[in-house]
């Protein structure tokens, strides 16, 4: 099946109005008056990214949840997205792509967007997927990683850890003992189905004064909001929000270290500062939509509270129960 037959056979049926039927090499889009648009890109190499020969439908829904979380962080809903793919020669095409683009009509379905434009072409390497995901967000309301306040409390949605257990399942390493069948399914749906957090678009845009998600490790991340806003955070090792397989499989692997799930990134949860004075605000709409919060830290002087720390980011420090820091080696993934 040639190029545009495959485009026209599997991905015009994706594509809103905005992209002018998948006919011409570029798309059409006029934002409504009042909002600004919000850009984000990710990209996906097989082998580095998600497993080897993975083209299917888990590898399309991550690509575009891991874009859809960029945006949530930043307060913005989704519109579309532009899809480029890179297809390993070695592959029969037809037998993968349909569930592959099965995966981006149900990411599409459950989260309101659609496919705008994009690229396909074939290399004689591993898979390489992108997307260019394209939101919306009132103007000038932009959540930015920089506006955190010292004073102000550390939150974070759903658990930590899930997602980086289940890349470890999927690559056959060694987790020890397993609690029970439900974790190795919780972890691996939390691998390659992580849920962008957009329900909380409107209470991050009204209480957050930063934000990002955590796809590199929640330290790691931690670490970007602490440098873009010029804070020190602590964090509190004990309020970190583990689920309940996670914490089984602490309990029972006593060599096991909470550092791998707090570094071993994603999660696409959101990290967020706000006011203490927004915590009731924050508990009401996070009952109200039904997602998990927790605030596991706050805001401090750079100076005077991230002093001696033992870390890549040694504007985070993590304090044990005791009030003894925590030492951190390694506080996420790095590409380079």
């Amino acid at each position: 099946m040639g190029e545009f037959d495959l485009i026209a056979k599997y991905l015009a049926p994706l594509a809103g109005p905005e992209g002018l039927g998948l006919l011409d090499d570029a798309a059409l889009y006029t934002p409504p008056s009042g909002f600004d648009l919000v850009i984000t890109k990710d990209t996906l190499v097989e082998g580095v990214h998600f497993p080897k020969k993975h083209w299917g439908a888990n590898t399309a829904e991550k690509l575009l949840r891991v874009n859809l979380s960029d945006l949530a962080a930043k307060g913005a809903r989704p519109v579309g997205y532009l899809l480029s793919i890179a297809w390993p020669q070695s592959t029969e095409i037809e037998t993968y792509f349909p569930a592959f683009v099965k995966g981006l009509q149900t990411v599409q379905e459950a989260f309101e967007c659609v496919l705008f434009g994009g690229d396909t072409v074939s290399i004689d390497g591993p898979m390489v997927v992108t997307a260019t995901l394209i939101g919306l967000v009132p103007k000038g309301q932009i959540v930015k990683r920089s506006g955190g306040q010292v004073g102000d409390e550390v939150w974070v949605s759903g658990t930590i850890g899930d997602a980086g257990l289940g890349l470890k399942l999927i690559l056959g390493q060694n987790l020890g003992m397993l609690p029970n069948g439900e974790a190795i399914w919780t972890w691996e749906e939390a691998y390659f189905r992580p849920v962008p957090r957009l329900l909380l678009r409107k209470l991050l845009r009204a209480e957050a004064t930063a934000c990002a998600d955590v796809s590199d490790g929640l330290l790691s991340d931690l670490g970007h909001i602490a440098k873009a806003s010029g804070v020190g955070l602590q964090v509190n090792l004990a309020d970190i929000p583990l689920s309940e397989s996670s914490r089984a499989w602490l309990d029972a692997n006593k060599n096991n270290r909470i550092e791998t799930l707090i570094t071993s990134g994603d999660d696409y949860e959101l990290v967020f500062l706000a006011n203490p004075k927004s915590r009731d605000d924050i508990k009401k709409s996070a009952k109200k939509l039904g997602v998990p919060l927790t605030c596991i830290g706050r805001a401090v002087n750079l100076k005077n509270g991230c002093e001696g720390v033992h870390s890549e980011q040694a504007s985070v420090i993590v304090l044990k129960p005791d009030g003894s820091v925590y030492p951190i080696q390694k506080t996420g993934y790095s590409h380079f």
